[in-house]
């Protein structure tokens, strides 16, 4: 037998605890008595050593995984991650594309994991991609408290919110929940990222995410909050170029349709226009406006 993995074995240790302190009881002897308590406080600080050891080597598988669901990604749609950020539960990841213009989310299928149990095989990763133009709306909360928010200021890209709010109001609720208890304690920073999909439009990406409250002048809050307001503030950009094409595309839509001489077809036009009503880019007052005018030529 293998003597160096008894020794390393805490079970060992206790064994021989017991075995000093029937000893020691039999023999009334207090050096006994002492070398048993000693045995009983290596035994203790053994276990807490190998529960250590297997928590870390557990966030580490869990990484693992992470990094790897990323690099598929990378390589089966060309994703370039320019910049991303894994979840302090682990349960999700952003990335962003800034060169195709794509954010890509990476989730946990998992249902129900806690985080704070550290068992790496309850954690599998699957993907989704989105275009910017899919990005709704981007808020930063704090215990559940609201701290800043940026959403879609366009007309299209307020029908988009209204529409995913109205489908998927649940699962905004659900997994938002937590209040806070003091201004200057936090046990979570998070991310909330509403997106264009209505089977699953709520992305939540923790910065931080403690059983116990942390001080507002802890190192693990102060970095938690600079790197969510960051993020935020990427997020933002990027609303905010969204928002300046639908404008740019709202307002080509709204110049009067010029017809060219031998190509003009009412059949085509109305088609055209019945699309960007649907669309969202057309009001209905702006809609039958032009309607009217193109029935009129």
């Amino acid at each position: 037998m293998n003597l160096e993995k008894i020794l390393k074995d805490f079970r060992t240790w206790g064994i021989l605890t017991i075995v000093f302190f029937i000893l020691g009881i039999l023999a009334g002897d207090s050096d006994w008595v002492v070398l048993t308590a000693l045995l009983v406080l290596a035994c203790i600080g053994m276990t807490i050593a190998r529960l250590l050891s297997a928590a870390q080597k557990d966030k580490e598988e869990i990484i693992d995984k992470i990094i790897s669901k990323l690099e598929e990604v990378v390589k089966v749609e060309n994703l370039e991650t320019d910049r991303y950020y894994i979840s302090e539960d682990y349960k999700s990841v952003i990335a962003i594309d800034e060169t195709n213009k794509r954010m890509c989310f990476v989730e946990n299928i998992e249902k129900h994991i806690d985080k704070f149990k550290n068992n790496s095989k309850d954690f599998s990763y699957g993907y989704t991609l989105y275009d910017f133009k899919d990005l709704l709306e981007a808020e930063i909360l704090q215990d559940g408290e609201t701290v800043t928010k940026t959403s879609r200021g366009s007309q299209i890209g307020g029908a988009l919110i209204g529409g995913v709010l109205a489908g998927g109001m649940g699962a905004i609720i659900g997994g938002l929940s937590g209040s806070t208890t003091s201004d200057d304690e936090f046990k979570q920073i998070a991310l909330k990222v509403l997106m264009n999909d209505t089977q699953n439009p709520v992305k939540l990406i923790y910065f931080l995410y403690e059983i116990s409250s942390v001080k507002k002048d802890d190192g693990r809050y102060k970095k938690a909050n600079a790197d969510s307001m960051d993020w935020h503030g990427l997020l933002k950009v990027i609303i905010q170029q969204v928002d300046k094409e639908d404008r740019k595309q709202s307002e080509e839509c709204r110049e009067p349709i010029t017809t060219q001489s031998g190509n003009f077809s009412i059949a085509d036009e109305l088609k055209k226009l019945s699309d960007l009503h649907k669309e969202g880019i057309l009001s209905e007052e702006e809609f039958n406006k032009h309607k009217k005018k193109i029935l009129s030529m």
